[in-house]
């Protein structure tokens, strides 16, 4: 009976006290009773390399040599040695056995993991009034990626907010940057420029002058409020502009005689409007200049 690993020679004589003898040389060999896998790896991400670490027992075991295989290599690969290159998101079975004939077979369920590799913005400048939202729109590469959550930031939050869902609130006028970050390592971002007008909220005309006479010509005063209004040009309208014409700068010159309305309105789509209605009159001395 074999008891433990080793060499041994058995010698085997004849009982009859003749000299006939022989000898037979004997190899026991220890099979392995017990796999362990130390530490089983439960998730890598592509790219990355991992060793397996095993422990076969007893310690004398004769052949301690181990096979490796993936389930779908595609998604990871093991070496001979037991080194897993992970490749692409999935999840593959790893199993390692025994090879001395005693057939032990350890698995584990191993789970490929992608990072974000990029984020590209669209657009990648943004303009939006105070007091609005939007929705950042952020793709996302590759499609594969495992964890596709980002985290925003905004450099100036009196200009403009944003929550996590990336949505932003302009608050007041200005320029600010948003910067979206990749929340699986934090070493892939995108910048986004945003730029927040205020828009007008009330016109007003300080001089609208109900006559005017032939000959002379008005100009008008206006204002815009509030005072951080990004955009305050104005447009001038003359409805008959044969009685009375009204120039891009507020210059209304008077032509014959009748009424007109002049209108002024804001340039920055905030639709506000003011009309006016001005009666052009012949000055009396100018007809009795025509007249002696």
């Amino acid at each position: 009976m074999a008891k433990k690993a080793g060499a041994a020679t058995i010698t085997i004589s004849a009982s009859d006290r003749s000299v006939i003898q022989t000898t037979v040389k004997i190899t026991v060999r220890q099979r392995a009773t017990s796999l362990t896998i130390n530490d089983p790896i439960d998730a890598l991400y592509a790219g990355e390399k991992q060793q397996i670490n095993s422990i076969v027992l007893p310690e004398d075991t004769s052949d301690k040599r181990l096979a490796y295989e993936s389930e779908n290599s595609d998604i990871a690969s093991i070496s001979e040695t037991g080194l897993i290159t992970a490749h692409k998101a999935g999840k593959t079975k790893i199993s390692v056995k025994t090879i001395d004939g005693s057939d032990i077979k350890k698995s584990f369920t191993l789970t490929v993991k992608q990072y974000v590799s990029s984020l590209s913005a669209d657009p990648k400048e943004l303009i939006i009034i105070t007091g609005e939202r939007a929705d950042l729109n952020i793709s996302i590469l590759p499609e594969d990626a495992t964890d596709k959550s980002l985290r925003y930031v905004s450099n100036d939050e009196n200009i403009i907010t944003v929550n996590g869902s990336g949505e932003i609130t302009a608050i007041k006028a200005g320029t600010a940057e948003i910067t979206i970050t990749a929340a699986d390592r934090m070493t892939v971002s995108k910048l986004i420029k945003i730029t927040v007008k205020q828009r007008a909220k009330s016109l007003s005309i300080d001089n609208a002058p109900s006559e005017l006479y032939l000959g002379d010509q008005f100009k008008l005063n206006y204002r815009v409020l509030p005072e951080d209004t990004s955009d305050k040009s104005i447009t001038f309208l003359s409805d008959n502009s044969d009685i009375a014409s009204v120039d891009s700068q507020g210059l209304i010159t008077p032509k014959e005689k009748g009424k007109v309305t002049i209108s002024i309105k804001t340039n920055d789509g905030s639709g506000i409007r003011k009309d006016f209605t001005v009666e052009i009159k012949q000055n009396v001395e100018s007809v009795n200049d025509r007249h002696p």
